[in-house]
């Protein structure tokens, strides 16, 4: 039996990039999603989900 799962990185906050993993997820549905490295910028995608930091 095999698990499909996705391995994410340098996401680097781009929009199409992000839409292109959503449309993954929902058509390949895989088991787990292991986010690494440079992927700040989601909240310019999801608003009102998470709030960046202030200097």
């Amino acid at each position: 039996m095999s698990t499909l799962c996705f391995f994410v990185s340098d996401l680097h906050g781009k929009k199409s990039r992000y839409e292109k993993l959503f449309r993954a997820i929902e058509t390949q549905q895989p088991e787990a999603i292991f986010l690494e490295g440079e992927s700040m910028g989601l909240w310019h995608y999801i608003p009102n989900q998470v709030t960046p930091w202030k200097k």
